[in-house]
């Protein structure tokens, strides 16, 4: 539940810290006022989109603060999502949106998505609106309510239907590989057949491109390599060349060791370089002779099988090993289809499988849904006699479609007779907003024990409504207030006399600026809204009677 609320720079709230009450929280004050802007901040802080001027003119950015205690269990679900609430089972929202609309949120201190903070907020809060009501008069959200009431029984049906429907898919997708056409499936097959073929004549080997690409570039420089190879030669041993010289050099300084014992070691030098220029000579000759190949014929062939290569890898893959990769999947494909005949009727077995096992889900799940729309039913009538429609009868319809979904096979209906003699009709054929907020409220009422939401919000959730009604709505919410945190936006004085804490919120101008404020009332001065509510702007000492009584009897 929501321990406080802290709203910063909001349209034209300035600053308000509210701390709430863990029962009926009531929240009133004049048309106008700014009543719809907590839950604004309420639903902004939850994940909502803000409208276009959120942020208070003048101001950088708008802020919204809510620390929230969950449950236990709760707690534990939180925790799956990566949110410890810690020892104190408290969480710390906030949310702060810029003036050019840029959001962000944090949950104890960490960044979250709005995505999140949307799934946490659908864990922990029930917002009632005007918007609610319309899901309540469209027939496909009855299927939810519904659910929500067995889904104990349902939740075990509902995951074995899922992984049902997951095999149907998986089925579904290997026979549509097949193909039901014998024609096309053939088709496919040769072009199966074809690929098979153009790639294992190829025969193409992993590293193979990169080798040839290597052997190319050798080949496309063989020619000058060997002109720079014969060039060497020459300078080495042809005539005039350094071989030759040296050979001349070392004779002189053989005859200079004859006449002086000390110019030997100038001749062991010289005639270690006249060998070293001769091995040099001869391995460049070693080398030059291995050049001599038809090397346009190899440089030739090396192109065509790298161009066969490219034409392979563009069709089947950016390198070999795809391709390699592409070769072994067709070939399964094409084992695949070649036994497809077999394959369809082993598949069309299963399937038969499949859906009797789907359709068998879906009767049980049906089967609960009955069973449990009967005794809903039955509490929502007995709900809605207690808030003054006791001529009332209310009826879920569950029927049987001829199709399925996750949710199973059924389609849900609200039924309502108000009064006696009429028959029963779709909810969305009642005319009066104050009968669908006492269903919805009866609804809520009855769903409250089986729901893990802690918080419950109303807005308009006495549309419609007034006189001895008035007063059971009021009643219906304060006994829902001992279970679950309420926090309600209301103008009738009946249900704000049943408050555990009651806020109002104020506008204001000082001729510069307009602010909204909103603060918690003292017990006189809840009398006194409350006196308010019952007789208008004037206050008199009958009004302020009427409101002491009516305060009087919500606490007895």
């Amino acid at each position: 539940m929501i321990e406080s609320l802290s709203i910063k720079n909001v349209v034209l709230i300035e600053q308000a810290d509210i701390e709430l009450s863990p029962a009926l929280n009531i929240i009133s004050g004049e048309t106008g006022a700014g009543k719809s802007m907590l839950l604004d901040s309420l639903g902004f802080i939850l994940g909502a989109k803000p409208q276009k001027d959120f942020v208070r003119a003048g101001c950088d950015e708008a802020s919204v603060e809510c620390a929230v205690r969950v449950t236990d269990e709760n707690a534990g679900v939180l925790l799956e999502m990566g949110i410890d609430a810690g020892e104190d089972s408290l969480i710390l929202i906030r949310r702060v949106m810029d003036k050019n609309g840029k959001a962000s949120c944090k949950i104890n201190g960490k960044t979250v998505t709005a995505g999140m903070v949307k799934e946490i907020s659908a864990l922990l809060f029930d917002i009632h609106s005007q918007h609610e009501h319309q899901n309540l008069l469209n027939p496909a959200k009855h299927i939810g309510i519904l659910d929500k009431f067995c889904e104990e029984e349902l939740a075990p049906h509902k995951s074995a239907l899922s992984a049902l429907l997951a095999k149907l898919r998986a089925l579904t997708d290997a026979i549509g590989e097949i193909g039901g056409d014998p024609a096309e499936r053939a088709q496919r097959m040769e072009i199966y057949a074809f690929q098979i073929e153009e790639i294992e004549t190829a025969a193409p080997e992993d590293g193979e491109d990169e080798r040839l690409s290597s052997r190319r570039k050798f080949l496309e420089n063989a020619r000058r390599a060997a002109e720079k190879a014969d060039a060497a030669i020459e300078n080495l041993s042809g005539e005039g060349g350094a071989a030759s010289l040296l050979r001349r050099a070392a004779g002189a300084v053989s005859a200079l060791a004859d006449i002086d014992d000390g110019a030997q070691s100038l001749f062991e030098t010289a005639a270690a370089a006249v060998e070293a220029v001769s091995a040099l000579a001869g391995e460049l000759a070693e080398y030059r002779g291995a050049l001599d190949f038809d090397g346009d014929a190899e440089l030739d062939s090396v192109l065509e099988r790298l161009d066969t290569l490219y034409k392979l890898k563009r069709k089947y893959g950016r390198g070999i090993p795809e391709v390699l990769k592409f070769l072994e999947e067709t070939r399964e494909k094409l084992d695949f289809l070649s036994q497809s005949g077999e394959k369809l009727r082993q598949f069309g077995k299963y399937r038969e499988k499949l859906l009797r096992e789907i359709n068998a889900e879906c009767a049980k799940m049906s089967e609960i849904r009955r069973r449990k729309a009967e005794a809903l039913s039955g509490r929502v009538t007995e709900s809605l006699a207690e808030l003054g429609m006791a001529s009332a009868k209310f009826e879920i319809a569950v029927e049987k479609r001829d199709n399925f979904t996750h949710a199973g096979a059924d389609s849900v209906e609200f039924l309502i007779a108000a009064n006696i003699g009429d028959s029963l009709k779709p909810l969305a054929k009642i005319a009066s907003g104050g009968e669908i907020s006492r269903v919805m409220l009866a609804i809520k009422a009855v769903l409250a024990d089986a729901d893990t939401v802690e918080t419950f919000v109303f807005d308009e959730i006495d549309v419609g409504v007034s006189g001895r009604a008035a007063q059971k709505v009021a009643e219906q919410l304060s006994a829902l207030s001992k279970r679950h945190q309420l926090l309600c936006i209301t103008h009738l004085p009946q249900i704000a006399a049943q408050a555990s804490a009651h806020f109002v919120v104020e506008k204001s101008a000082d001729g510069e600026k307009t602010t909204t404020r909103v603060w918690r009332m003292s017990e006189k001065e809840i009398v006194e809204e409350i006196a308010r509510l019952i007789g208008g702007a004037k206050i008199t000492e009958a009004t302020i009677k009427a409101a002491a009584e009516l305060r009087q009897m919500a606490g007895s």
